[in-house]
């Protein structure tokens, strides 16, 4: 990041897993700054890039930050790896926590594997002040694995 006002430079990684394992597989789950169009295709080794129709690419931008403000409506990307040797179609378990409550569960089929076997999803999350939880599970026959991330609203 570059403030030319302050003349001060700084920089910031956040990780984004989608290691290979036996059984559903899960990648990190990330806070959204913003989707944007790929203009060309889509890189197939790139995990924020996705197709959103049989046509149009879309790229996830992360937010690099997890303190939000009051005002804010968070999104969350994420991408399900389901395992080619379990015939039953995989499902998604999304929990929302605030403040250590839980406010809602939900679970979802989910759709079709892309071309390259993953199902990126992106969903709205919870937007309630104080600190807040997404749990993600993945879910596919007897298999399942859990990711999580924490951020917090701050107050009106």
């Amino acid at each position: 990041m570059l403030d030319r006002e302050a003349n001060r430079a700084s920089t910031s990684k956040v990780a984004f897993d989608s290691a290979d394992r036996k059984g559903v597989g899960l990648s990190s789950i990330l806070l959204v700054q913003g989707v944007e169009p790929v203009k060309g295709k889509i890189d197939p080794a790139n995990p924020l890039e996705f197709l959103s129709s049989p046509t149009e690419g879309k790229r996830v931008i992360p937010k690099l930050i997890t303190d939000l403000a009051a005002n804010a409506t968070p999104y969350a990307y994420f991408v399900v790896y389901p395992d080619q040797s379990i015939a039953d179609k995989p499902k998604i378990q999304a929990e929302f926590w605030v403040g250590g409550q839980l406010l809602a569960k939900q679970v979802a089929d989910l759709p079709p594997p892309d071309a390259t076997g993953a199902i990126p999803m992106l969903i709205n999350t919870a937007a309630k002040p104080g600190p807040c939880e997404l749990r993600i599970t993945a879910l596919q026959g007897n298999s399942s694995t859990v990711q999580t991330l924490k951020y917090s609203i701050a107050s009106k």
